[in-house]
């Protein structure tokens, strides 16, 4: 494989940000059905919200690209400000993607080090990251590269919710 360049992405990588971002959406459908799901509105969204996050200053989409100018992987980081906790801003990667046979290389981390950079342009120095418990390779790529669990978000369904309390008596406002 030729060399790896990091760049700040351009209108231009509109179209391969869009099928990179679909095709981590697919992966994630494919390894847990039960995950969040991009409907046929979501799907047509994504070349506009990813114009939009190019645009924002707040926002950071970088592209790894072989020096043959080949797209292998993107990041989509962002500044969130949280008012009325500390610290009031950090940032967050959204999305991280690098397509097969380039994984194992290092370029994801060399993709989340460009947003580290990113980040210090913002004076931003706690940073987070989501991803699904059931993807592999998230699960180990993130702890690898220094991100430890603080906070679970956990789902359930309102008809999971329901069978939990078969048989109780209904909850009453007091």
């Amino acid at each position: 494989m030729d060399s790896i360049i990091i760049r700040k992405a351009k209108k231009e990588d509109v179209e391969t940000i869009v099928a990179m971002r679909i095709a981590i959406q697919k992966h994630l459908e494919k390894i847990d059905p039960e995950t969040w799901r991009f409907s046929e509105e979501g799907y047509a969204m994504a070349p506009k919200e990813i114009r939009f996050r190019l645009e924002s200053k707040a926002c950071c989409i970088a592209i790894a690209e072989t020096t043959g100018g080949a797209p292998v992987g993107m990041v989509m980081a962002e500044i969130v400000k949280n008012s009325g906790v500390v610290p009031e801003m950090y940032g967050h990667i959204h999305w991280l993607y690098v397509r097969e046979p380039a994984r194992r290389l290092g370029i994801g981390k060399r993709l989340i080090q460009y947003t580290s950079g990113f980040f210090e342009t913002w004076n931003i120095e706690f940073i987070t990251v989501g991803y699904v418990v059931k993807n592999p390779e998230a699960a180990a790529f993130w702890p690898s590269a220094g991100f430890k669990p603080r906070v679970m978000h956990a789902y359930t369904t309102r008809e999971k919710l329901n069978r939990l309390t078969e048989g109780m008596p209904p909850a009453k406002d007091i």
